[in-house]
């Protein structure tokens, strides 16, 4: 393993993050979808918390990384808030199918960053 710079490294432990936290922003957009006006899926809505729930423990880690070495947070998590909100809100008020395409897209573009990521480190 190559040597890492404190910028670069910093630079990762932001954007994952952020990057965790818009999934978590996703997923709530979509259980708010269907606790309001998709009531009768009950089977997604399970999906979505379980996956909520991995993803609140991925940004667990990468927000005491940000708080050990006092790292600043992205100016853009309240925008990164709001769209992931309304991204998950209006793919799950198209249907299940969009609300689960959604999430495999969000799921395989972390994927691929982390694997960059990686070679990068």
């Amino acid at each position: 393993m190559k040597s890492t710079d404190k910028k670069t490294l910093e630079e990762i432990i932001r954007v994952d993050h952020a990057g965790e936290r818009g999934a978590i922003k996703i997923y709530e957009g979509q259980l708010l979808a269907l606790n309001t006006f998709k009531q009768n899926n009950e089977n997604l809505k399970k999906t979505i918390e379980k996956m909520k729930r991995q993803e609140k423990e991925h940004f667990e880690f990468f927000d005491k990384e940000i708080q050990k070495r006092k790292i600043k947070p992205t100016v853009f998590l309240p925008l990164w808030d709001l769209v992931g909100v309304a991204l998950g809100f209006g793919t799950t008020m198209i249907d299940q199918k969009a609300a689960m395409l959604c999430t495999a897209s969000v799921e395989e573009v972390i994927d691929d960053h982390y694997k960059k990521q990686l070679d990068k480190l």
